[in-house]
């Protein structure tokens, strides 16, 4: 994949401390690959400490419609279900 734009940047679930949440990392991999996308860990600093996040990227920006408009209903629909699987913990 080439030019790859980030797409959204999700919290990570909470609940290992210190950590990236190894089953939220994993079920991201699986679902970004699915849909042509990746997953990347961000560590995001602060007053109290760097915490994770996990960025979405892909190459949807290049795309033309109406490919470029399924693409970003593709990212729509994972981050709704991300946020479903793991909500309890966001």
């Amino acid at each position: 994949m080439t030019g790859l734009g980030s797409w959204s940047t999700f919290d990570c679930p909470t609940g290992e401390k210190g950590g990236v949440p190894l089953s939220a990392l994993a079920w991201l991999e699986k679902e970004t690959e699915k849909i042509g996308a990746s997953v990347r860990v961000l560590w995001n600093p602060h007053d109290s400490g760097a915490y994770p996040s996990f960025e979405i990227d892909c190459d949807w920006e290049e795309l033309e419609e109406p490919e470029k408009g399924a693409k970003i209903n593709q990212l729509n629909d994972l981050e709704e279900r991300y946020i479903e699987t793991f909500k309890k913990g966001l």
